[in-house]
């Protein structure tokens, strides 16, 4: 099936279309060297494929080459390959038409053609484990090898190597793709295929490693006649080229090969074991059959058939993969969506108990990441309950006792299956510090729609967990099952693909369950009469309408929860049932994230055992809440996105015959989502800044390993009260959002660096007291401790580096490091080195670059900026309108010269950031973002407190320092670390203007925050984004604001849509059947026409 490239070819391309009078130069990119060794006009006179470090070394005889052979008259064209391209590019740019012909039967990954001297050394050191640290030796073989290649890739598949070759400094003028696309025909797609004839088989992904493995079989003739490729994607939009790939292969193996695209489609079958599992059932849970499941049969085509599935075959498929796994077969994963009540969690208990009996002696243990700590819990009881005693659960309620007691049972084999939390696994650096000698044999992540919602939102350590599974199963293989409720299938939104790739999950065993609720009537309507009414106030009217819906429901005793988009409405609300509506306001609960604990667990015990009627709750009220009467669901307004809605009024109804969905519509409803999801999103501004600093670290440690916290990064993130202040989770989220978007086969196909949070940090620094000093000369602790400054103070003898991973695990294994961490700073009396340990204090370095300047050159490009701020804000005052980042940004771009509008935005952004960060600090109160708009903000006349504290602070910071070296181009200073040190905070806002405005770059060492490794790959990418950075698309970010458009204007859909019916029962039941079918649709990938075209005209 290899196609040779011709010397007749390349003479084709060379008179075709040639455009200058400069020689051509044919770059040949992803070739074998079969394909191309016979060719003539060879520039460089190398083997085809020379080592890497011989093309180094002879740079300068290449050069040589180059300009002799562009000035010679024997041809008008040559060739070499792209490796020798990456090493002369910069002369062959200056002397030749540059012109890439590509092996289009590859995307980014191509095979590896014998270029290292050991590739197997190259990819275990510095490929295979990518989030590690690098060495110095390692560091220099990176060097070399990154000139030429973005990634080395190991396809375990085939158990070959893959390359994505380094873009080049400057575009090609052309690229040629070597096989001619006009040859090509569409591979079919055929379902019904019923021949008796061998298959092979396989499923299309993200992951390219199957279908390398089929390229490399077809080429080599090693492969049945017949191909059958599952696909679950829209035909339209295959990742990886592959459609044209497909159809490649097949031009080239001509008719004697039949391949052809299929989707998958569910049956049901007789299961063999089932009545094993019925054992079990009966045994803990009391039924003598398994429940029959409503399932699509072929989600792929966007049908709407459903066939019935037992939960028996979900089980037995589950098993069947894990016992693969366990005796060293080819395995799957299983992906499973059903609806709420369809006993989820008994499809993964039974397979973890069954596989706890059946392989006792070799104690395989079920790990189920859960959310919830309120889920964990319940699940775990509710085992107990059923007189399960091997299933327990670890998180942060439990004392430090309970949690030891039930690592020993795990690493004991006393424990079968363990419920955690992604961020608990996570914390571990190496499983086996959790589990033991124990091997997983299933790994379950329940609610998984939380990856690719929460994950890219307020909980960043479920969007890493994919990367911390890839690591586990390179150790040790198990399947990975997810369950869900709610998955979009198809689409923009495809949640099944994105959760898949997320956890890079292989070929999975997938079920998607039925989505309608048609118990759940839809009670939605306009309330643009009772807006009139009121006198156009939208709060006044939402109101009103709200209490006499509750005092209808409260007369029927029916039991009513009530969902709000914010705490801060859902309080107002309250305040006004009490003064209108007081004998619902005493029957009312309140239930909301930041609420105390205990009145949340009193409020969800009233709600359920029926003293209190109606709970008011934002969506902390939801997942592992589970109460069966609810007959109302009610909101104020949409909490999020559609899906959330349908999670929501999803609480009702659970063991009724029917239950309510209440919505009184008004356009404005959607000002508080649009609000909340402008104030949570990251900003490209916010990426390209990032970028800039990870850029700026670099330069200042010319190393490409970097630890960092949040601490470094806290100036580029908004500090709004409206806004999370979460900036560690900000932090990652950002790092990964652009790893990724890199590593997208639209894009490099490789990341510039790899970001990880560090489960745990090696050195820490600390303050040591004099009696510590004395103590520790003759203590064991000694060895944990490196003087790094010596301090002349009456209290404090030096700060020190005190190796905390060490200490930790050589004297408190069975603590988790964050909890030996909180116990180190705040119940030290219950650590038995306390009497040592009670004489240090957490200490932060703070390391100033100046950038080549001196500290006055420093300081007035500081005080330029600032003056530049104040009469923008004083213009403001004087006239009393509202400004944003843009408008300080056009501002500053005049008053200061700026040329490139990013850059300035970048500092206007900072700015503000630094204005409401002060304000917070000093509580002034100089600065209010408006209401309805998060985007836009005034400033009183007190706003001069700002730049009063900022003066102090200039001052405070390069002259005042107590702790500090200073040097004619840096400033390193030492400072007590503490969430109350005020001083320091303000150091740090100034420190983060000064960095946006150029005038200096800075380090936090030991911070607040935990750190994050970052490992460069190539800083090249990086810088190019920075210099042209309105080049610069990041393509999860337009996802993430798609998606939102998506929600709001479908949502706007559903609820403006006509009522028809002659009766008023006619019109609901007609509205709600409609409501559900565009859900259905919704969920399976399509949009209502005029959702699709106002999507596309905004």
């Amino acid at each position: 099936m290899i196609q040779i490239l011709t010397d007749q070819t390349l003479l084709n391309y060379s008179t075709d279309q040639k455009t200058s009078d400069r020689k051509t130069i044919y770059v040949l990119k992803g070739f074998d060297i079969s394909q191309i060794e016979s060719l003539s006009n060879k520039l460089f006179q190398f083997p085809v494929y020379e080592n890497l470090e011989i093309l180094l070394k002879n740079k300068a005889k290449m050069t040589v080459d180059i300009v002799l052979k562009a000035t010679a008259a024997e041809s008008e064209y040559y060739w070499c390959t792209y490796e020798e391209f990456m090493t002369a590019q910069d002369t062959l740019y200056d002397f030749f038409e540059c012109e890439c012909i590509e092996n289009n039967l590859y995307n980014k990954l191509y095979p590896y053609q014998n270029t290292l001297t050991d590739i197997f050394a190259v990819y275990e050191e510095i490929y295979h484990n990518d989030d590690e640290e690098i060495s110095a030796s390692q560091e220099e073989k990176l060097n070399a090898v990154s000139i030429y290649y973005g990634k080395i890739y190991y396809n375990a598949s085939n158990e070959k190597y893959y390359v994505t070759y380094e873009a080049p400094k400057i575009d090609f003028n052309k690229i040629i793709p070597f096989i001619d696309k006009s040859n090509l025909k569409v591979v079919p797609i055929i379902n019904d295929y019923s021949s008796e004839e061998e298959l092979y088989s396989f499923e299309l992904g993200d992951s390219e490693d199957e279908f390398l493995h089929f390229t490399e079989k077809m080429e080599n003739g090693n492969i049945v006649k017949k191909v059958r490729i599952f696909f679950a994607d829209e035909r339209g939009s295959l990742p990886n080229n592959y459609d044209e790939r497909i159809a490649i292969i097949q031009y080239l193996a001509g008719e004697e090969y039949q391949i052809f695209l299929a989707t998958k489609q569910l049956n049901s079958r007789t299961i063999e074991r089932e009545n094993e599992y019925k054992e079990i059932l009966k045994a803990y849970w009391g039924y003598d059959s398994f429940k029959d499941l409503k399932m699509y049969k072929d989600i792929e085509t966007l049908g709407k058939e459903t066939i019935e599935v037992s939960q028996a075959q979900i089980i037995d498929d589950i098993i069947e993969q894990s016992e693969n796994s366990i005796q060293g077969q080819s395995f799957r994963d299983v992906y499973v969506t059903s609806s709420t009540g369809s006993g989820k969690s008994v499809m993964f208990q039974i397979p973890a108990l069954y596989l706890a009996n059946k392989f006792k002696d070799d104690g395989f243990l079920t790990i189920v990441i859960s959310p919830l700590i309120g889920l964990m819990d319940d699940q775990v009881k509710s085992m107990e309950l059923r007189n399960i005693s091997n299933a327990k659960t670890i998180h942060s309620n439990l004392s430090q006792m309970e949690k030891e007691d039930i690592i020993s049972g795990v690493q004991a084999g006393t424990v079968d299956i363990l419920y955690i939390s992604t961020e608990t696994l996570q914390s571990r650096s190496d499983i086996g510090m959790l589990i033991g000698q124990r091997r997983v044999g299933l790994l379950v992540v329940d609610e998984a729609h939380i990856v690719t919602t929460w994950g890219k939102s307020f909980r960043a350590d479920y969007w890493y967990m994919g990367s911390y599974l890839a690591k586990m199963r390179k150790k040790q293989t198990f399947p990975i099952v997810t369950f869900t409720a709610t998955a979009i299938y198809g689409g923009k939104e495809d949640m099944y693909l994105e959760t898949r790739d997320s956890l890079n999950m292989v070929n999975p065993i997938a079920y998607f369950g039925y989505v309608k609720r048609d118990d759940i009537l839809m009670c939605v309507q306009s309330s643009q009469k009772e807006f009139t009414k009121y006198s156009r106030e939208y709060i006044k009217t939402k109101f009103e309408i709200m209490g006499k819906r509750l005092t209808s429901f409260d007369r029927k005793k029916e039991k009513t929860l009530v969902y709000f988009p914010t705490v801060r409405t859902l309080n107002m609300f309250n305040s006004h049932l009490k003064q209108n509506y007081s004998s619902v306001a005493e029957k009312t609960a309140l239930y909301y994230g930041s609420l105390d604990k205990h009145e949340k667990k009193e409020s969800l015990k009233e709600f359920k055992d029926g003293d209190a009627k109606v709970m008011l709750a934002t969506k902390a009220f939801g997942m592992g809440i589970d109460i069966p009467d609810i007959h109302n669901v009610y909101h104020y307004a949409p909490t999020g996105n559609v899906i959330d809605y349908i999670q929501e009024i999803g609480r009702a109804a659970r063991s009724l015959p029917e239950g309510y969905a209440w919505f009184d519509f008004l356009p404005q409803d959607f000002t508080e989502v649009k609000r909340l999801h402008g104030m949570s999103t990251i900003k490209k501004q916010q990426l390209i800044e990032v970028m800039r600093k990870i850029v700026s670290l670099y330069e200042q440690k010319k190393n490409r390993n970097i630890v960092v916290s949040a601490d470094d990064f806290k100036y580029i993130f908004n500090q709004n009260e409206l806004e999370d202040s979460d900036i560690d989770n900000k932090l990652k989220i950002t790092l990964l959002m652009i790893e990724k978007d890199f590593e997208s086969t639209k894009k490099l196909s490789y990341s510039p660096f790899v970001a990880r949070p560090r489960a745990m940090y090696g050195n820490e620094l600390v303050f040591l007291s004099k009696k510590g000093k004395k103590l520790l000369e003759s203590s064991k602790l000694k060895k944990y401790f490196t003087e790094e400054k010596q301090l002349d103070t009456d209290y404090y003898d030096s700060i020190c580096q005190m190796n905390f991973k060490q200490l930790w695990e050589d004297r408190y294994p069975s603590m988790s490091f964050p909890q030996f961490k909180y116990k180190m700073y705040t119940e030290v009396d219950e650590l038995k080195d306390q009497k040592i340990l009670k004489e240090i204090s957490p200490a932060m370095g703070v390391e100033i670059n100046y950038l080549k300047n001196d500290v006055q050159t420093v300081i007035a490009s500081i005080n330029l900026v600032l003056a530049a701020l104040e009469e923008f804000l004083r213009g403001k005052v004087y006239s009393k309108t509202y400004f944003n980042e843009k408008m300080i940004s056009e501002f500053l771009q005049t008053k200061l010269g700026i040329q490139n509008r990013f850059e300035a935005l970048g500092l206007s952004s900072v700015l503000l950031n630094s204005l409401i960060q002060v304000s917070k600090i000093k509580n002034a109160g100089y600065i209010k973002a408006r209401d309805e708009r998060g985007d836009l903000y005034n400033v009183t006349p007190h706003y001069m407190t700002y730049f009063d504290q900022m003066k102090r602070t200039i001052n405070d910071l390069f002259y005042g320092e107590k702790f500090a070296d200073k040097y004619d181009d840096k400033l390193v200073f030492y400072a007590q670390r503490s969430s109350k040190n005020e001083k320091l905070e303000l150091e740090q806002v100034l420190l983060g203007v000064a960095e946006a405005a150029g005038a200096l770059s800075y380090e936090i060492i030991s911070g607040n925050s935990p750190q994050i490794y970052i490992r460069i790959n190539s800083i090249y990418q990086l810088e190019k984004v920075i210099k042209a950075p309105q080049k610069y698309n990041n393509l999860i970010l337009k996802s993430v604001h798609e998606r939102h458009n998506i929600s709001v204007e479908l949502l706007s859909y559903l609820f403006k849509m006509e009522k028809e019916g002659a009766t008023k029962d006619e019109k609901l039941r007609n509205y709600t059947e409609k409501f559900w079918d565009v859900i259905e649709d919704y969920f399976l990938g399509k949009l209502p026409d005029s959702v699709q075209a106002k999507l596309y005209r905004n």
